[in-house]
């Protein structure tokens, strides 16, 4: 059982590592790093009159972390049915305004971090608070802690270890994420709950939900648009005319100096006990915080990466000049480590990036920018180009051409197989079996698209494309049918409850709480530039 714990507990620290340890162990370079927001210049954040400190500010970008991972599954993937990763997407869009405003993650989590400060301050001043008791049975409720539908308290005791930094500490930030959810779920209640369906919202919805539609679907390939000629006139027409973009430039290159701080794997801490394991993780966590340190140092003066590296027995290796694609082996598939080595903006910027196998400190020595390609150097590419440009008119060409020959043969009354027929299109359309919303099509990856399209097609029509991985799909609706069901009326009442119960936890579905918390967002705005 212990083993199997242990390679559960491996697993899990691959997931959350990136996300978690370096907001752990890294407290000066993270404010370093983060202070382009709230306080921006390392001063405190108001929210409605209410100072809050760097440290605070960073405690709450913390708990973005903590409910992004605690969203994420063993697979990777994000489960979005977990209730504090649909906190997190719901604080960030009840009232949203910095997103896509940058590029830069530190910036992303604005809108996250204000509102939930506002929250606190707005629970506050309502007497809102969330209790021990609750937050623990919430956190014992979280799919992420359960085993069979109850709560494994190994899973918890794997979570909490999976972060750096103290337990006491650890602890603390994760019930502070939880506290900020319950919380934000009583103000929510605080403005009553949204009014109920009328007769004929639920009769409209219980339809939808039920309706069942008999389709048939017709497939477009791009595959087979693939032969198109390019002439050498017109290879050089796009190049003279494209040459200044960057699509027609060398990739950018750089060299760089590295060293590897390697993290203690599971086989070495398997038969140590707590405290040597806890030894063990600390002592490599500390030469990374050293070399980051180190690097950032007032003093540093003239001393170069490598002297800083032999300070601390650290192998210095040397790469590049180099594009992502040609990393070195061993910095390939490392977390964000390729993205930081190409988005250093000047030569000489040094970093310490933490990844699933430990951490790696570089510097990059030399930046080698884009240069125009020669015609020569460039046909292939353009050649590419213009082929991929034409196969996509193309086939576009003949999808248009072919639905409104489809929809017109319909149209004119004649049966579906003859009207695909007459509308020229190769493919022999494929019957799909009936279903609705609540049964929906099983076993077809186009199953979703299919369905949001049959949706808004009327009965005889032929639907817009469907856009899908190999061309396009068109959808012949035949059949919409509500089957007459003796209990419709007792599942129309679940469905007001079931409708209402969802409402109430989504803030959006709240008009009264949406308005009011957005006007605070407005005051509270205009209060960030007042330290």
């Amino acid at each position: 059982m212990l083993a199997l714990i242990r390679k559960h507990q491996y697993a899990l620290f691959i997931v959350v590592l990136i996300v978690g340890i370096a907001f752990f162990v890294f407290p000066d370079s993270r404010s370093a790093q983060n202070n382009r927001f709230g306080g921006p210049d390392g001063r405190p954040m108001n929210i409605l009159g209410t100072k809050f400190t760097p440290e605070e500010v960073q405690a709450i970008r913390e708990s973005w972390d903590i409910l992004y991972v605690l969203g994420t599954g063993s697979g990777g993937g994000f489960n979005f049915s977990d209730p504090m990763f649909q906190h997190l997407m719901r604080v960030n869009a009840i009232a949203q305004r910095t997103q896509g405003s940058t590029p830069e993650e530190q910036e992303q989590r604005r809108d996250f971090v204000v509102n939930t400060a506002m929250t606190r301050v707005l629970a506050r001043e309502a007497g809102i608070s969330a209790s021990e008791n609750e937050i623990n049975e919430r956190i014992q409720s979280l799919p992420r802690f359960q085993t069979d539908g109850k709560f494994d308290s190994q899973k918890w005791s794997v979570f909490i270890d999976a972060f750096g930094g103290e337990a006491g500490a650890r602890r603390k930030a994760i019930y502070a994420a939880v506290a900020d959810a319950i919380v934000f779920d009583k103000l929510v209640a605080l403005t009553g709950p949204p009014a109920p369906k009328t007769a004929t919202e639920l009769t409209l919805a219980y339809t939808a939900e039920n309706q069942q539609l008999t389709t048939s679907v017709i497939s477009l390939s791009k595959a087979d648009f693939a032969s198109q000629e390019v002439t050498e006139q017109e290879l050089k027409d796009y190049y003279e005319k494209n040459k200044a973009l960057d699509e027609l430039k060398s990739e950018e290159k750089r060299s760089i100096s590295y060293v590897f701080i390697p993290a203690p794997k599971p086989e070495e801490l398997k038969d140590l006990d707590e405290a040597a394991k806890t030894e063990k993780e600390r002592a490599h966590k500390k030469v990374a915080a050293d070399f980051s340190e180190r690097l950032v140092a007032e003093d540093r003066g003239s001393k170069t990466f490598d002297t800083i590296a032999a300070e601390l027995s650290l192998e210095v290796k040397k790469a590049g000049p180099l594009t992502e694609a040609t990393l070195p082996e061993d910095l390939k598939d490392k977390g964000r480590l390729s993205t930081r080595i190409f988005s250093m903006i000047e030569v000489g910027r040094s970093e310490v990036e933490a990844a699933p196998d430990g951490y790696y400190a570089f510097e990059v020595t030399a930046i080698e920018l884009p240069q125009t390609l020669e015609f020569e150097a460039a046909k292939e590419k353009i050649t590419t180009t213009l082929k991929t440009k034409k196969q996509e008119e193309k086939f576009q060409e003949t999808l248009k051409t072919s639905r409104e020959k489809l929809q017109a043969a319909l149209t004119a009354g004649k049966p579906f197989a003859e009207a695909v027929t007459e509308s020229g299109l190769a493919a022999a359309p494929r019957d799909l079996p009936a279903f609705s919303q609540k049964k929906p099509l099983t076993g077809d990856t186009d199953g979703p698209s299919i369905a949001a399209a049959a949706a808004k097609t009327d009965i005889g029509q032929v639907s817009e494309p469907v856009t899908n991985a190999t061309g396009a799909l068109l959808v012949y609706v035949a059949k919409k049918e509500l089957p007459q069901d003796p209990k419709m009326e007792d599942d129309k009442k679940s469905l007001a409850l079931r409708q209402l119960m969802m409402s109430s936890q989504q803030p959006e579905s709240n008009p009264l709480f949406s308005a009011w918390f957005n006007k605070k967002r407005d005051l509270t705005d205009a209060s960030l530039s007042v330290r």
